[in-house]
Protein backbone atom coordinates (compact mmCIF):
# COMPACT_ATOMS: atom_id res chain seq x y z
CA UNK A 1 0.00 0.00 0.00
CA UNK A 2 1.33 3.38 -1.15
CA UNK A 3 0.14 6.71 -1.26
CA UNK A 4 0.67 9.49 -3.52
CA UNK A 5 0.08 12.04 -1.18
CA UNK A 6 2.51 13.60 1.20
CA UNK A 7 0.54 12.12 4.00
CA UNK A 8 -2.50 9.04 4.55
CA UNK A 9 -3.68 11.27 7.70
CA UNK A 10 -6.79 12.16 5.89
CA UNK A 11 -7.78 9.14 3.79
CA UNK A 12 -7.05 7.04 6.92
CA UNK A 13 -9.07 8.90 9.23
CA UNK A 14 -12.00 8.86 6.89
CA UNK A 15 -11.70 5.61 6.05
CA UNK A 16 -11.23 4.33 9.98
CA UNK A 17 -15.14 6.69 10.07
CA UNK A 18 -16.50 4.54 7.88
CA UNK A 19 -14.64 1.10 8.92
CA UNK A 20 -16.50 2.17 12.68
CA UNK A 21 -19.87 3.15 11.47
CA UNK A 22 -19.68 -0.30 9.75
CA UNK A 23 -19.01 -2.45 13.12
CA UNK A 24 -21.61 -0.77 15.32
CA UNK A 25 -25.42 -0.01 15.55
CA UNK A 26 -25.23 3.47 14.53
CA UNK A 27 -28.80 3.91 16.11
CA UNK A 28 -27.51 3.03 19.65
CA UNK A 29 -23.97 4.27 19.02
CA UNK A 30 -22.73 7.90 17.76
CA UNK A 31 -19.63 7.71 15.79
CA UNK A 32 -18.24 10.88 14.62
CA UNK A 33 -15.33 12.65 13.47
CA UNK A 34 -14.19 14.69 16.51
CA UNK A 35 -16.18 15.15 19.80
CA UNK A 36 -20.09 14.86 20.02
CA UNK A 37 -21.58 17.84 20.49
CA UNK A 38 -24.81 19.06 21.57
CA UNK A 39 -26.80 18.54 18.22
CA UNK A 40 -26.28 14.88 19.44
CA UNK A 41 -29.06 15.11 22.15
CA UNK A 42 -29.26 12.54 24.51
CA UNK A 43 -26.17 10.53 23.30
CA UNK A 44 -25.54 7.27 25.84
CA UNK A 45 -22.91 5.52 23.71
CA UNK A 46 -20.17 7.41 21.69
CA UNK A 47 -17.19 6.43 19.14
CA UNK A 48 -14.90 9.91 18.96
CA UNK A 49 -12.01 10.28 16.28
CA UNK A 50 -10.31 12.92 17.68
CA UNK A 51 -6.12 13.76 17.22
CA UNK A 52 -4.23 12.28 14.47
CA UNK A 53 -0.71 12.20 14.44
CA UNK A 54 1.47 11.72 11.41
CA UNK A 55 5.34 10.96 11.87
CA UNK A 56 7.38 10.26 8.61
CA UNK A 57 11.01 8.83 7.98
CA UNK A 58 13.27 8.02 4.69
CA UNK A 59 11.40 4.99 2.83
CA UNK A 60 13.95 3.36 -0.02
CA UNK A 61 16.15 5.25 -1.79
CA UNK A 62 14.65 6.09 -5.54
CA UNK A 63 13.55 9.17 -7.46
CA UNK A 64 10.58 9.57 -6.16
CA UNK A 65 12.20 10.10 -2.35
CA UNK A 66 9.52 8.08 -0.67
CA UNK A 67 8.56 8.34 3.25
CA UNK A 68 7.34 6.00 5.39
CA UNK A 69 4.74 7.41 7.93
CA UNK A 70 3.22 6.29 11.30
CA UNK A 71 -0.20 7.40 11.86
CA UNK A 72 -1.68 7.59 14.95
CA UNK A 73 -4.99 7.85 15.77
CA UNK A 74 -6.78 8.79 19.31
CA UNK A 75 -10.20 7.10 19.60
CA UNK A 76 -12.60 8.17 22.59
CA UNK A 77 -15.15 5.76 23.60
CA UNK A 78 -17.98 6.37 25.64
CA UNK A 79 -20.86 4.53 27.78
CA UNK A 80 -23.30 6.40 29.94
CA UNK A 81 -25.76 4.08 31.84
CA UNK A 82 -28.50 6.36 33.64
CA UNK A 83 -29.16 4.87 37.47
CA UNK A 84 -26.85 4.20 40.62
CA UNK A 85 -23.85 2.33 41.10
CA UNK A 86 -25.38 -1.00 39.94
CA UNK A 87 -25.05 0.72 36.42
CA UNK A 88 -21.19 1.16 36.20
CA UNK A 89 -20.25 -2.46 35.08
CA UNK A 90 -23.13 -2.12 32.37
CA UNK A 91 -21.37 1.01 30.96
CA UNK A 92 -18.05 -0.36 31.73
CA UNK A 93 -19.03 -3.76 29.92
CA UNK A 94 -20.62 -1.42 27.52
CA UNK A 95 -17.99 0.69 26.25
CA UNK A 96 -14.88 -1.91 26.64
CA UNK A 97 -17.45 -3.96 23.78
CA UNK A 98 -16.87 -0.94 21.74
CA UNK A 99 -13.59 -0.92 21.89
CA UNK A 100 -12.89 -4.94 21.18
CA UNK A 101 -15.66 -3.94 17.77
CA UNK A 102 -13.10 -1.56 16.67
CA UNK A 103 -10.00 -3.84 17.73
CA UNK A 104 -11.84 -6.92 16.16
CA UNK A 105 -12.40 -4.47 12.65
CA UNK A 106 -8.89 -3.63 12.25
CA UNK A 107 -6.85 -6.67 13.37
CA UNK A 108 -9.15 -9.09 11.37
CA UNK A 109 -12.04 -7.17 9.55
CA UNK A 110 -10.38 -4.82 7.30
CA UNK A 111 -6.91 -4.52 8.04
CA UNK A 112 -5.70 -1.95 5.66
CA UNK A 113 -8.53 0.70 6.61
CA UNK A 114 -10.55 0.68 3.52
CA UNK A 115 -7.06 0.44 1.52
CA UNK A 116 -5.76 3.50 3.42
CA UNK A 117 -2.77 2.09 5.08
CA UNK A 118 -0.91 -1.02 5.54
CA UNK A 119 -1.67 -2.50 8.44
CA UNK A 120 -3.49 -0.85 11.48
CA UNK A 121 -3.72 -1.74 14.90
CA UNK A 122 -4.73 -1.16 18.51
CA UNK A 123 -1.85 -0.48 20.01
CA UNK A 124 -3.14 1.04 24.03
CA UNK A 125 -5.79 2.38 26.04
CA UNK A 126 -6.61 3.98 29.15
CA UNK A 127 -9.44 4.73 30.84
CA UNK A 128 -10.15 5.71 34.72
CA UNK A 129 -12.48 2.90 35.18
CA UNK A 130 -14.92 4.85 36.80
CA UNK A 131 -17.50 7.56 36.73
CA UNK A 132 -16.47 11.63 37.20
CA UNK A 133 -17.69 13.11 40.91
CA UNK A 134 -19.93 15.18 38.93
CA UNK A 135 -22.21 12.64 37.76
CA UNK A 136 -22.42 10.83 40.54
CA UNK A 137 -22.78 13.67 42.90
CA UNK A 138 -26.28 13.99 41.13
CA UNK A 139 -26.89 10.54 40.82
CA UNK A 140 -27.48 11.05 37.11
CA UNK A 141 -25.96 7.74 36.01
CA UNK A 142 -22.33 6.13 35.30
CA UNK A 143 -20.24 7.01 32.50
CA UNK A 144 -16.98 5.03 31.34
CA UNK A 145 -14.33 6.72 28.91
CA UNK A 146 -11.90 5.13 27.09
CA UNK A 147 -9.38 6.64 25.03
CA UNK A 148 -7.72 4.56 22.66
CA UNK A 149 -4.58 4.50 20.47
CA UNK A 150 -4.74 3.32 17.03
CA UNK A 151 -1.39 3.34 15.06
CA UNK A 152 -1.05 2.31 11.26
CA UNK A 153 1.82 2.77 8.75
CA UNK A 154 2.10 3.38 5.18
CA UNK A 155 4.64 4.25 2.36
CA UNK A 156 4.68 8.12 1.11
CA UNK A 157 5.50 7.94 -2.67
CA UNK A 158 5.15 11.43 -4.35
CA UNK A 159 4.68 15.25 -3.71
Amino acid sequence: MATSSFTAARAFRAGFLVGAQSVVDTDVVTVTSGAPGPEFGNVTDWVSLMDIRSEQSPGPLGTSRPRDEILTLTVWIGAFRPGGVDQEQVASDAAYALLEALDHYTRQTDTTVGGTVWWCNLTGFQSAGATAESLLDGGTGRLIEIEATFTARVRITGA
